[in-house]
């Protein structure tokens, strides 16, 4: 499993499979509460693990893990048949850990 860096601070790893039209909604996303995740605290890394934990024809679970690391480190995990509110979520509990 390789990982995917967005600039220099943002690591995702496990989004090999993505379609390219997914990964830039992805990309949007990340990117959304990385700046949210800036304007309350020094961000030196963003980690971001996606594993697919269930698989069949009909659906898949997503499995996310989240890292920020900076002023201080915080972490959240969040598991959805959809991907986009599996991040939306893990990436939402990040952000209310920094209130």
């Amino acid at each position: 499993m390789s990982s995917i860096n967005l600039g220099e601070v943002i690591e995702l790893s496990g989004f090999d499979e993505i379609d390219k039209g997914e990964f830039i909604v992805i990309k949007k996303i990340v990117g959304n509460y990385f700046r949210k995740f800036s304007n309350k605290m020094k961000v030196e890394k963003l980690k971001i693990n996606l594993k697919s934990i269930h698989k069949s024809e009909k659906s898949e679970i997503f499995s996310l893990n989240f890292e920020l690391i900076g002023d201080k480190k915080v972490i959240s995990s969040s598991e959805n048949r959809n991907l986009f509110i599996a991040l939306d979520e893990g990436l939402k509990k990040i952000l209310n850990q920094l209130d």
